[in-house]
Protein backbone atom coordinates (compact mmCIF):
# COMPACT_ATOMS: atom_id res chain seq x y z
CA UNK A 1 0.00 0.00 0.00
CA UNK A 2 1.50 3.70 -1.10
CA UNK A 3 1.48 6.18 1.25
CA UNK A 4 -0.83 8.52 -0.35
CA UNK A 5 -3.40 5.39 0.09
CA UNK A 6 -2.75 4.91 3.86
CA UNK A 7 -3.02 8.94 4.21
CA UNK A 8 -6.74 8.61 1.86
CA UNK A 9 -7.46 6.18 4.27
CA UNK A 10 -6.47 8.00 7.09
CA UNK A 11 -7.70 10.96 6.67
CA UNK A 12 -11.42 9.13 5.15
CA UNK A 13 -11.75 7.41 8.82
CA UNK A 14 -10.79 10.55 10.57
CA UNK A 15 -13.47 12.39 9.02
CA UNK A 16 -16.13 10.19 9.65
CA UNK A 17 -15.31 9.24 13.21
CA UNK A 18 -15.71 13.43 13.50
CA UNK A 19 -19.07 13.13 11.53
CA UNK A 20 -20.03 10.34 13.74
CA UNK A 21 -18.76 11.92 17.07
CA UNK A 22 -16.76 8.83 18.04
CA UNK A 23 -13.76 11.52 18.29
CA UNK A 24 -14.35 14.59 20.62
CA UNK A 25 -12.11 17.21 21.88
CA UNK A 26 -11.44 16.77 25.81
CA UNK A 27 -13.29 19.41 27.96
CA UNK A 28 -10.24 21.29 28.57
CA UNK A 29 -9.49 22.12 24.61
CA UNK A 30 -13.37 23.16 24.19
CA UNK A 31 -14.04 26.93 24.30
CA UNK A 32 -16.05 27.90 27.65
CA UNK A 33 -19.76 28.90 26.63
CA UNK A 34 -20.57 32.34 26.87
CA UNK A 35 -23.03 32.58 29.77
CA UNK A 36 -25.85 35.18 30.85
CA UNK A 37 -26.47 36.23 34.02
CA UNK A 38 -29.09 36.97 36.78
CA UNK A 39 -31.25 34.22 36.63
CA UNK A 40 -33.05 33.59 39.87
CA UNK A 41 -35.64 31.30 41.59
CA UNK A 42 -39.10 32.61 42.30
CA UNK A 43 -39.88 31.64 45.64
CA UNK A 44 -43.71 31.74 44.75
CA UNK A 45 -43.90 29.70 41.63
CA UNK A 46 -41.01 27.86 41.50
CA UNK A 47 -39.74 28.83 37.95
CA UNK A 48 -36.51 30.09 36.94
CA UNK A 49 -36.61 34.03 36.20
CA UNK A 50 -35.06 36.48 34.56
CA UNK A 51 -34.13 38.97 37.37
CA UNK A 52 -31.92 41.52 35.33
CA UNK A 53 -34.74 43.89 34.41
CA UNK A 54 -36.88 46.51 36.47
CA UNK A 55 -39.62 44.42 35.82
CA UNK A 56 -40.35 40.98 37.33
CA UNK A 57 -42.63 39.48 34.64
CA UNK A 58 -45.41 37.89 35.74
CA UNK A 59 -45.64 35.06 38.23
CA UNK A 60 -48.64 32.43 38.11
CA UNK A 61 -48.88 32.98 41.94
CA UNK A 62 -49.70 36.85 41.43
CA UNK A 63 -47.75 40.00 40.79
CA UNK A 64 -44.34 39.75 39.88
CA UNK A 65 -41.43 37.11 40.26
CA UNK A 66 -39.92 37.21 43.85
CA UNK A 67 -36.32 36.51 43.80
CA UNK A 68 -35.06 34.16 46.12
CA UNK A 69 -31.98 31.89 47.09
CA UNK A 70 -29.03 31.88 44.36
CA UNK A 71 -27.75 33.36 41.40
CA UNK A 72 -27.62 31.56 38.24
CA UNK A 73 -25.56 31.91 34.84
CA UNK A 74 -26.71 29.76 31.88
CA UNK A 75 -24.94 29.08 28.79
CA UNK A 76 -25.95 30.18 25.81
CA UNK A 77 -25.27 30.30 21.55
CA UNK A 78 -23.20 26.59 22.10
CA UNK A 79 -23.91 23.19 20.96
CA UNK A 80 -26.05 20.61 22.09
CA UNK A 81 -24.76 17.41 23.17
CA UNK A 82 -25.96 14.33 24.53
CA UNK A 83 -25.74 15.94 28.22
CA UNK A 84 -26.88 19.64 26.90
CA UNK A 85 -30.36 20.39 25.17
CA UNK A 86 -31.19 23.18 23.57
CA UNK A 87 -33.89 25.44 22.67
CA UNK A 88 -34.40 26.93 26.11
CA UNK A 89 -35.64 30.29 26.27
CA UNK A 90 -36.77 33.65 27.57
CA UNK A 91 -40.32 34.32 27.94
CA UNK A 92 -40.73 38.20 26.83
CA UNK A 93 -44.03 38.26 28.36
CA UNK A 94 -43.61 36.32 32.05
CA UNK A 95 -39.99 36.49 32.00
CA UNK A 96 -39.47 32.60 32.80
CA UNK A 97 -37.16 30.41 30.95
CA UNK A 98 -39.19 27.61 28.98
CA UNK A 99 -38.32 25.05 26.58
CA UNK A 100 -38.91 25.82 22.85
CA UNK A 101 -38.59 22.88 21.02
CA UNK A 102 -42.35 21.91 20.32
CA UNK A 103 -44.57 23.40 17.74
CA UNK A 104 -46.69 24.36 20.86
CA UNK A 105 -45.27 27.07 23.40
CA UNK A 106 -47.19 26.00 26.69
CA UNK A 107 -49.34 27.63 28.85
CA UNK A 108 -47.45 31.57 30.01
CA UNK A 109 -49.04 33.27 33.10
CA UNK A 110 -49.51 36.46 30.61
CA UNK A 111 -51.55 35.16 28.03
CA UNK A 112 -52.13 32.30 25.74
CA UNK A 113 -47.95 30.61 25.10
CA UNK A 114 -44.90 31.75 25.55
CA UNK A 115 -43.23 34.36 23.15
CA UNK A 116 -39.55 33.25 22.66
CA UNK A 117 -36.90 36.13 22.69
CA UNK A 118 -32.79 36.49 22.70
CA UNK A 119 -30.51 33.91 23.58
CA UNK A 120 -30.89 30.15 23.11
CA UNK A 121 -30.05 28.47 26.12
CA UNK A 122 -27.99 25.03 26.26
CA UNK A 123 -28.61 23.08 29.88
CA UNK A 124 -26.45 20.05 31.38
CA UNK A 125 -28.94 17.35 32.17
CA UNK A 126 -28.66 14.14 33.68
CA UNK A 127 -24.81 14.24 35.59
CA UNK A 128 -23.76 14.29 39.32
CA UNK A 129 -24.22 17.57 40.66
CA UNK A 130 -20.65 19.03 41.54
CA UNK A 131 -19.16 22.28 42.70
CA UNK A 132 -20.88 25.26 41.91
CA UNK A 133 -24.05 23.22 39.74
CA UNK A 134 -27.23 22.59 41.26
CA UNK A 135 -29.46 19.79 40.35
CA UNK A 136 -33.79 19.12 40.85
CA UNK A 137 -34.13 21.76 38.03
CA UNK A 138 -36.69 20.22 35.52
CA UNK A 139 -39.31 21.03 32.54
CA UNK A 140 -43.10 21.25 33.33
CA UNK A 141 -44.74 19.40 31.22
CA UNK A 142 -48.20 21.72 31.54
CA UNK A 143 -46.53 25.37 31.08
CA UNK A 144 -42.93 23.84 29.76
CA UNK A 145 -41.30 26.35 31.92
CA UNK A 146 -37.85 25.06 34.10
CA UNK A 147 -38.72 24.97 37.82
CA UNK A 148 -37.26 23.51 41.01
CA UNK A 149 -38.25 20.58 41.64
CA UNK A 150 -36.31 19.80 44.97
CA UNK A 151 -39.19 20.63 47.43
CA UNK A 152 -42.15 18.46 48.15
CA UNK A 153 -44.46 21.21 46.86
CA UNK A 154 -44.15 22.07 43.25
CA UNK A 155 -45.19 25.57 43.21
CA UNK A 156 -47.65 27.12 41.01
CA UNK A 157 -48.14 25.80 37.33
CA UNK A 158 -50.53 28.32 35.16
CA UNK A 159 -51.84 25.29 33.72
CA UNK A 160 -53.48 24.13 37.07
CA UNK A 161 -52.14 23.24 40.73
CA UNK A 162 -48.14 23.07 40.91
CA UNK A 163 -46.08 21.98 38.41
CA UNK A 164 -44.99 18.30 36.70
CA UNK A 165 -41.77 17.66 36.26
CA UNK A 166 -41.02 15.08 32.92
CA UNK A 167 -37.95 14.68 31.00
CA UNK A 168 -34.23 14.97 31.87
CA UNK A 169 -33.28 15.88 35.50
CA UNK A 170 -31.20 19.65 34.89
CA UNK A 171 -28.06 20.92 36.36
CA UNK A 172 -27.77 24.89 36.38
CA UNK A 173 -24.26 27.01 37.73
CA UNK A 174 -24.43 29.11 40.42
CA UNK A 175 -22.44 32.38 40.87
Amino acid sequence: MTNLTRRSLLTAATAGALASGALAFPAAARPAAPMQHYWRYCGTCQELFYDGNADKGTCPGGGGHIANGLYFALPHSTFETRQAQGQWRYCSKCHALFYNGYSSKGICTSDGGHTAEGLTFVLLHDMLATGNLQSDWRFCRRCYVMFYDGYETKGTCPGGGGHSAQGFMFLLQHV
